[in-house]
């Protein structure tokens, strides 16, 4: 289907306004966000390298909430030209619901691939870059105190600084009827020039072996990863969130070999696959509002509709992702019926406009 001149009229004009709220939006989680971070900036971090992380943190964050973004903006700007009596006379000269849908789409779509594209390849660098600025990469840096599992090997880790270095480390090995076989602790932990591999310092060694204990001290010890050594933070840290695409896939690879419960991971993983068909819907939606029931209301009741729908799409994935855990439904299920209900709203609306 040919774009004619008053599709790339309507592309430009919802662009601008999704592109304007993306900024507002933006502007308001970086405020709370620096204001959250900002609580005892004085004890380890100068105000000027949280503000650099809460802005390197926003395409990650933003990313997430692209579809309800996509939203208030066709809104906002489709209900621009309907106040302007520019969707009448364009419906007026024989232009259906159905096809105003086409120039929506395109623009929600190239606006969500933008931000996409920014948030899965930029954004980690730019993270990495926070991480720099900071004068003390070892607090900014860490993942905290977080247990590590691999195997029969359950691994605790005080601090992992930006450089992967580990600055107190103890393991507990397990014998396959999940006896404690082997302890180790080891003061810091650099990675090895050896793939895959760190060297351990300052070890002392305990061996469980029948009715005795062997412990043993030494200078050096070397512990092998069974996975790449440059995708362990991804493997400590727990928020899907936080994770790239790629990186939410080994991750829910990684939970699988381990026999853990990959539900929540699983979950952001086919909502980041799904997301450009919701923005489909979305799209059904936003055209059969502003040509319907919102064509002659002020912009204030659009954005509330806006921010009403969006609220009540996320809760209502997040009270079905319980289910998915305590009842063994598939992730991709779970993530699939908000869609369809949006898909049949949407359509409901543009058969009653028809």
């Amino acid at each position: 289907m040919m774009l004619r001149r008053f599709d790339m009229y309507i592309i430009k004009t919802l662009l601008l306004s999704m592109v304007v709220v993306f900024l507002c939006v933006a502007l308001l989680i970086a405020m709370f966000g620096v204001i959250d971070e900002s609580r005892g900036a004085d004890e380890t971090r100068s105000f000027g390298t949280i503000v650099l992380i809460v802005l390197f943190d926003l395409p990650t964050v933003m990313s997430a909430i692209t579809s309800y973004i996509v939203l208030m903006g066709g809104l906002i700007g489709l209900g621009t030209l309907s106040q302007n009596s520019e969707v009448t006379a364009l419906r007026a000269a024989g232009v259906a619901p159905t096809r105003l849908c086409v120039p929506v789409a395109i623009a929600s779509l190239l606006f969500y691939a933008g931000v996409f594209l920014v948030a899965e390849f930029i954004g980690p660098q730019l993270k990495s870059v926070a991480l720099t600025t900071n004068t003390d990469q070892d607090e900014v840096g860490s993942f905290g105190t977080l247990w590590y599992k691999e195997g029969d090997t359950y691994t605790q880790l005080q601090v992992v600084d930006s450089n992967l270095k580990i600055h107190g480390l103890r393991q507990f090995e397990l014998t396959p009827d999940s006896k404690l076989r082997r302890t180790r602790f080891a003061a810091t932990a650099t990675p090895s020039s050896q793939d895959n591999a760190y060297e351990m310092n300052e070890v002392k060694e305990t061996l469980f072996v029948e009715s005795r204990l062997d412990v043993s001290e030494r200078v050096a010890d070397t512990w092998n990863l069974q996975s790449e050594l440059q995708t362990l933070p991804q493997r400590i840290k727990y928020e899907p969130g936080d994770l790239s695409f790629r990186e939410l896939r080994q991750h829910v690879e990684y939970l699988l070999q381990e026999q853990r419960d990959p539900t929540e991971f699983e979950v952001e993983f086919w909502s980041r696959i799904a997301r450009p068909f919701s923005i489909i819907g979305l799209v059904l939606l936003t055209v059969g509002f502003v040509v319907g029931p919102l064509r002659e209301t002020g912009m204030g009741t659009r954005i509330g509709v806006g921010l009403v729908v969006g609220i009540m799409l996320e809760y209502f994935q997040r009270m079905l992702m319980p289910f998915a855990s305590l009842y063994a439904i598939p992730a991709v299920v779970v993530v699939a019926i908000p869609v369809l209900v949006v898909f049949a709203v949407g359509i409901l609306l543009m058969r009653r406009i028809n």
